[in-house]
């Protein structure tokens, strides 16, 4: 019997636009788990990303989205200018685990 192994995923860690996010975890904040808002971030060459706000500090926000749901999903502090809260209807992406 041959054993098959599942896949090794390497989780990369948030990636920092404009340093630093944050420079006391005191600052961090959260929404109720799975009440996460929904954000459209347009970044500086233009391109919009729809994504899930999971933290957020007085500076940025930590975002996630997935592009291709056969890939790990995408993470990111990015300064609070860049972006704009939508409702979930809005976003062109959804968390698969969201339920409400």
């Amino acid at each position: 019997m041959t054993k098959v192994r599942p896949s090794k995923f390497v989780v990369e860690p948030p990636r920092v636009y404009e340093p630093p996010a944050f420079t006391d975890p005191h600052q961090v904040t959260s929404a109720p788990y799975r009440r996460e808002p929904y954000v459209r971030i347009t970044f500086p060459d233009g391109r919009l990303q729809d994504a899930k706000v999971r933290r957020w500090s007085p500076t940025h926000v930590l975002v996630l989205w997935q592009n291709d749901p056969a890939r790990l999903p995408h993470s990111a502090w990015v300064p609070a200018g860049w972006v704009q809260r939508i409702t979930r209807e809005e976003s062109s992406w959804r968390d698969p685990y969201d339920f409400h």
